[in-house]
């Protein structure tokens, strides 16, 4: 049984990982213009080795849920009803017949988790789980937590089942609250941030209806430049809409051919700007920052069971599950540099901030290290690789704990 878990689990891998070797930029992964709907780019990583004597003792994790299936599930009928009773080019064609194959066989399932995304948070236990046997070896207390929503919880069920797979009888205490929303999700709880968050949509809108040509995608589409796409507001918003379907397609519980190239690298980019551009107006360090600064009580929940288990002297592994954007705010909070770019100008938004960044499944592990004189050292890791705090670090990569708290505390 767990041969056949792991065999689909390396099936999942070498199907979701990133085409490193075919970016349209040098600092582009391939599907970059998918943003939060990529897949995990799972990449074989080399071990960080710790400086001599230390030895991993904790673990305190956030991570995002991981694939799902469409966020409406009014979208695709409404994308494939209007190529069913419109003109196609050959093009066209393809791309309805496509659509037709996925867009309504899962009625019902809005933002549910997919069995991709169940596979994609087991996989990434068996990785956390290798990384570090010495850890595991000594039985450390094991806690999760999830927001409600359901693709949280089975996320953190999946991932906790991929603990399990190589430990049978390891218990995991899992729980999930709206008591929580106050550190995993923080920004929900401040009045008025979901009018921030409607505003912030309604500027991408306005970004991309400015900047965005259709014309020679509804040309492609529909063999006239000028044909009007009547049962959307736009012939841009329902590039869009498009757009967002075949970035969505990886994630859905169904084999699908290639998808038909119907978007040039330029219109997927500039697609994509506006979708980066609402997560940076609110979770970015965009003019009040408020998103960011909410961030703070997610690592003060942190900061509060690391010294706790700390002082207990156990050893443990504590699991957050939670939503992209808290994740990207938190990484703000920290001052991680690719996370701290700030502008005011909406067309340079993509020099300072890529929420490609944060895929499904996106992570962030604290590992902690101690020697035996005591000496605590922090390893931050975001999608398992290293990643940089604004102030010193030991031997590269590793912070020391007192620093680490000093700083955010």
């Amino acid at each position: 049984m767990r041969r056949n878990i792991i065999l689909a689990a390396v099936l999942l891998i070498c199907a979701c990982s990133t085409n490193e070797s075919a970016i349209p930029e040098a600092s582009l992964p391939a599907d970059y213009y998918a943003g939060t709907l990529r897949m995990y780019p799972f990449r074989d990583i080399d071990p960080v080795k710790p400086p001599r004597g230390y030895e991993p003792f904790m673990i305190s994790y956030y991570g995002r849920h991981g694939a799902r299936f469409h966020g409406d599930d009014t979208q695709g009928k409404k994308v494939y009803e209007a190529l069913c009773s419109s003109p196609l080019t050959e093009l066209g064609k393809e791309l309805r017949d496509f659509i037709g194959l996925y867009y309504d066989r899962f009625a019902g399932h809005v933002s549910d988790l997919t069995e991709k995304g169940r596979l994609e948070q087991r996989v990434l236990a068996h990785r956390m789980w290798n990384a570090y046997p010495s850890l595991f070896r000594h039985n450390p207390e094991i806690t999760a937590v999830s927001t409600t929503a359901p693709r949280c919880i089975l996320s953190m069920g999946a991932f906790c089942d991929g603990l399990k797979d190589m430990k049978p009888s390891l218990w995991i205490k899992q729980s999930s609250s709206k008591s929580y929303d106050s550190f995993l999700q923080p920004q929900k709880l401040i009045p008025g941030f979901t009018d921030k968050e409607k505003d912030a949509w309604r500027v991408a809108r306005e970004f991309c209806a400015d900047t965005i040509d259709p014309r020679a995608f509804i040309e492609r589409i529909f063999g006239d430049p000028d044909y009007r796409v009547e049962s959307y507001p736009s012939n841009v918003s329902f590039m869009r809409n498009v757009h967002y379907l075949l970035c969505q397609a990886p994630a859905m519980d169904v084999e699908l051919p290639t998808a038909p190239e119907v978007f040039t690298t330029e219109e997927r980019s500039k697609v994509w700007e506006g979708d980066n551009l609402k997560y940076y107006l609110n979770y970015g360090y965009y003019r009040d920052s408020v998103g960011v600064n909410a961030a703070s009580a997610i690592m003060q929940d942190i900061l509060d069971n690391a010294k706790a288990d700390i002082e207990s002297g156990k050893q443990t592994v504590r699991l957050r599950f939670g939503h992209d954007a808290n994740l990207m705010s938190l990484l703000a909070y920290m001052g991680v540099p690719e996370f701290t770019g700030h502008t005011e100008d909406l067309h340079s938004v993509k020099e300072v901030w890529q929420e490609w960044r944060i895929p499904f499944a996106a992570n962030l592990q604290l590992v902690f290290y101690r020697n035996s004189e005591g000496s605590i050292l922090v390893l931050p890791l975001l999608n398992e690789e290293p990643v940089k705090l604004p102030f010193e670090p030991v031997s590269n990569v590793f912070y020391k704990w007192k620093d680490f708290k000093e700083r955010y505390e």
